[in-house]
Parts: structure tokens; sequence; C-alpha cells
């Protein structure tokens, strides 16, 4: 997990872009499609973690519902792999399927949105060495949301976070 956060930012922009531009063909693109969603949920879970892992004990806030947040995300993207919602029917007819539709899809949402919002909080926490609010975290919220572009953004201050703990651990 920690080798995502050492990745250079193109390298993590390939590993997690590249297998979504694949055109469609049957299982083995959902294998390529499920693998670019792998790693993208694994480094949101990576940032997370690891930041919590390093503010201070005092400041720390419960990591259990990011946890379950992270693997909720993962369970819903592999069902929605193998048992694709918009082969049963168009969920946007109102077909006798599209309930499941939603429900992965409000799922997703909410799931994403707390963990992105641990993830950017505790990046900012571990970036100030403080526990930092919501909106101090906002910037990196919308980062790590708007993935493809933020992680030019966010790689950086994750490899500078990490750098600069290791440095003041090894001085101490």
């Amino acid at each position: 997990m920690k080798l995502l956060l050492q990745l250079k930012s193109w390298q993590l922009f390939i590993l997690i872009v590249i297998p979504l531009l694949f055109q469609p063909n049957g299982f083995i693109y959902q294998v390529i499609v499920l693998f670019g969603y792998s790693i993208y949920i694994t480094w949101i879970f990576a940032i997370g973690s690891t930041m919590h892992s390093l503010i201070l004990a005092k400041t720390k806030p419960n990591i259990i519902y990011f946890k379950i947040t992270c693997f909720s995300m993962a369970v819903i993207v592999i069902l929605s792999c193998l048992f694709n919602p918009f082969a049963f029917s168009d969920p946007f007819a109102g077909g006798s399927n599209a309930y499941i539709f939603w429900v992965f899809f409000g799922l997703t949402i909410a799931s994403s949105f707390y963990s992105f919002g641990f993830a950017a909080r505790m990046l900012e926490s571990a970036r100030s060495n403080e526990m930092a609010n919501r909106s101090d975290s906002l910037k990196s919220f919308l980062y790590i949301w708007f993935f493809p572009i933020g992680i030019w953004y966010i790689q950086p201050i994750i490899k500078s976070v990490l750098r600069d703990k290791s440095v003041h651990s090894s001085n101490v």
C-alpha cells in the first residue's frame, strides 16, 4: 500500500487512468476496469491510513468508519463490475431492477464522500502537524475527488509529508 504513496504522479496516473481508457470488450474489459478502480480505492485507503498514523495520538479521529467505507467502495466496485446494473434494465426508465442501480449509486456516493473527506483531512493534518477541520481540507478533498487532475497535486504533497516525517523521526 505504501508503494502507491511512493510513486511519482505520472506513474500513479498511468496505473489508474490507462486501464479506464480501454474499449469495452467483455470480461477482459471488466477485469481491467476493476484493476484501475482497485488501485484508486487502495490509494485513497493508503492516504487515509498512513496519514492517520503520522498525526499525534491525542488528536486522532476514529478510523473505523473510514475502513468500512473503503471496504464498501471496493465491494460495490467489484459487484458492479461483475453484475453490471445497466445490463438488467435502463435505470432511468424505472425498470424492474432499477432500484439495484440506485442503491449502488447512493452507497457509492456516500462512501466516496466520506472516504475522500477523511483522507483529505488526514493529509492536511499530517501536513500541518495539527488536526485540520473539514474546511481546511476542502482543496485536497476536491483534488482527490477529481482524481485524474488531483493526482498531480496530491501525490507530491504526500511524498513531501512522508519525507518530512521520516527526516523528523530520524533526527529525534
